[in-house]
């Protein structure tokens, strides 16, 4: 069972300004979606010949229970991208509930399926500014960003009417994290957790990487 390492942090940003940044670049590509929980599509393939290469695996802890989600092991040399094109490409078959589509996320040695659903909750055009924060705990890094007014506004309606269900938070095509919507959110910041990485070394040159993108720097 695949178990959830990440977590979605919100709260009202009280007497925060919009910091002024000089863009050098494209901001990394962000996008927040809803996990189709409700849906299950991939769990007949418990019951049929595999495609060469993918595995199927289950996980829970949801409002409806157990789904289903493919995976294939990452080769040495071969990008999370690349895996992740030839866990899609086996997949393109599989017939999906209207509106939803396949992503792709990271774990240490394989490259996994969600099922997402709708439009984005926020994306990059969202974010107004962004910084990298170390939790003191646990030494692990992650980005922290402040959305605008109407990306705050998605968020707290979205999550109001979708409580135990999972969004997942992708950046340049990724699921970095995939956490419960424990209540409903209202306020303008987001953190960022960076799962699959090898160390919190390699988390702090990926995060600030981020926060200079995300900041058009």
């Amino acid at each position: 069972m695949h178990l959830l390492k990440s977590l979605l942090v919100v709260g009202v940003l009280l007497g925060c300004e919009k910091r002024s940044h000089v863009s050098s670049g494209p901001k990394a590509k962000l996008e927040v979606l809803l996990v189709d929980d409700a849906n299950d599509p991939l769990a007949k393939m418990d019951k049929e010949p595999l495609p060469a290469g993918v595995g199927v695996l289950t996980e829970g802890a949801f409002r409806e229970g157990i789904v289903h989600y493919a995976y294939v092991i990452q080769d040495h040399g071969e990008t999370v991208l690349q895996a992740g094109k030839r866990l899609t490409d086996a997949l393109a078959s599989q017939a999906l509930p209207a509106g939803d589509h396949l992503v792709i996320g990271s774990t240490t040695f394989s490259v996994r399926s969600y099922l997402v659903k709708g439009a984005p909750v926020i994306t990059e055009a969202n974010v107004v500014d962004a910084v990298t924060a170390k939790d003191s705990s646990t030494g692990h890094y992650s980005v922290s960003l402040t959305v605008d007014p109407p990306g705050a506004m998605s968020i707290e309606s979205t999550t109001k009417t979708n409580v135990g269900w999972r969004m997942a938070i992708i950046v340049d095509g990724i699921v970095q994290s995939a956490p419960i919507i424990r209540s409903t959110i209202t306020g303008g910041h987001v953190q960022i957790t960076l799962g699959g990485l090898a160390s919190t070394n390699d988390e702090k040159i990926q995060a600030d990487r981020l926060t200079k993108s995300f900041n058009g720097q």
